[in-house]
């Protein structure tokens, strides 16, 4: 179940191990070979998408997401700032400016419909009350699934400690 708002960026966060600690969820990902579904509930950002093995080609078999799931590099708020903070420092009314293109870039780049359609790989858009459903299914789906075919079934990674 994915609901991240990304990792914190940041020189304090580095100095804690972040990246480390994200290194070993990325292992553990990277070495599962059981079926791997992602239901996306709100929020999906940033390095977080990563972390919860979203990002296309990270191998998960299926992925779901709500239709109030917004995802991106950046939250809409950050991104409108980063594209059009010039713009609307310099507009006349900077605040009803901000306002419209947050709700332009999450109507257009935020919503599950534009990210299932795009190359993020979503496999449906669910209805909250349809997410129980929806998993047995796809385990129905993915119970005769052969994961890794052709690789020596004894592997021995090294984990990043």
């Amino acid at each position: 179940l994915i609901d991240t708002p990304a990792y914190m960026p940041g020189s304090a966060q580095e100095h804690v191990g972040i990246i480390r600690h994200g290194a070993k969820v990325l292992y553990a990902l990277c070495e599962a070979t059981v079926p791997r579904i992602g239901i996306m509930l709100s929020k999906a950002y940033g390095g977080g998408n990563l972390g919860m093995g979203v990002i296309p080609g990270m191998g998960t078999d299926l992925i779901y997401c709500w239709p109030t799931m917004e995802m991106g590099v950046l939250g809409a708020e950050q991104s409108v700032e980063l594209f059009y903070g010039a713009e609307i420092k310099k507009a006349e009314n900077g605040e009803k400016m901000r306002a419209a293109k947050l709700k332009e870039y999450q109507d257009t780049y935020a919503n599950p419909i534009y990210a299932a359609s795009s190359l993020w790989h979503i496999s449906d858009v669910i209805e909250p009350a349809e997410t129980r459903l929806t998993i047995v299914n796809a385990l129905k789906y993915l119970a005769t699934k052969k994961r890794d075919k052709g690789i020596v079934p004894k592997r021995h990674g090294n984990i990043p400690l």
